[in-house]
């Protein structure tokens, strides 16, 4: 168990796998050292004490063992032991983070922002196998540890939705959206739109049905279908089936008589 933040001695005495460091610290009352973040997310428990920190010359609380601290990479701390502390640290590495941000279409991104929170019961559960997993020295041991890593970050981050980790919410589905709509975009696949907001193409289609009670491609096809009308004034329905990416212009024809009606050719001698 380390006794301070020296970066040497936590290099080896630590407890690490693929995605994770974990750090023991037991540290005596009066206590106080700086010590930096570095490129990691850091989030700081305890078991038992409690904390004074000041982080970044700013943010100067106090927490116990019913809180969390999480901090962004490259944070300053000050830290000051007002009574006999064992923490517990879990550097988070950079590559799982990005993973689970890209599955939850959620930005979990290196800046300021510092959450301070006490624990919900699942984070709680997560931390607790975390624990157990880290005694083993077995291979299958480190590999759940990694799993547990995943659920950890995917916790945090659902944890703080509405305090946001990175500003604003991330909304993929309003972003794709917006994407489909820009005029000269129509050629572009779901697939290509998903692969172009760094998520999984049924990740996509789950979060825009969510937001908007409809799957991307049948916004899309709609999307196009309300343009052919304004096309068709000046293009037969071959033109405009390919204009709007369609491959099968039976498909096309379908669409727009299943949304008018009418076939677009019926459309077309309507208009004239």
């Amino acid at each position: 168990m380390l006794q301070n933040f020296d970066r040497v001695a936590e290099s080896y005495d630590n407890v690490e796998s693929e995605h994770l460091k974990i750090l023991y610290y037991d540290l005596e009352k009066g206590y106080k050292d700086t010590y930096k973040s570095y490129g990691y997310y850091r989030l700081c428990t305890m078991f038992s004490g409690k904390k004074v920190v000041s982080i970044n010359d700013e943010n100067s609380f106090s927490y116990t063992s019913s809180e969390y601290v999480l901090l962004p990479p490259d944070s300053n701390v000050e830290l000051n032991i007002t009574t006999h502390t064992k923490a517990v640290v879990y550097e988070i590495n950079g590559h799982v983070i990005d993973k689970i941000s890209q599955r939850m279409g959620q930005e979990f991104s290196s800046n300021d922002k510092i959450i301070k929170k006490s624990y919900s019961k699942e984070l709680l559960n997560v931390l607790k196998s975390l624990n157990l997993n880290m005694y083993q020295k077995d291979k299958e041991s480190r590999f759940f540890m990694d799993l547990h890593v995943q659920e950890l970050v995917y916790r945090l981050m659902n944890d703080n939705k509405k305090d946001s980790l990175d500003g604003p919410y991330y909304n993929p589905a309003e972003i794709a959206r917006d994407i489909i709509i820009k005029p000269g975009n129509e050629y572009l696949s779901i697939g290509e739109i998903a692969e172009m907001l760094r998520m999984s193409q049924s990740n996509l289609d789950y979060y825009f049905k969510k937001e908007f009670n409809t799957t991307p491609k049948r916004y899309q096809n709609q999307i196009k279908v309300e343009r052919a009308k304004y096309l068709l004034k000046e293009n037969n329905v071959t033109e405009v089936a390919m204009i709007l990416g369609f491959d099968n212009i039976s498909h096309f024809i379908g669409l727009f008589k299943m949304k008018y009606g009418l076939t677009p050719k019926q459309y077309i001698k309507q208009i004239k």
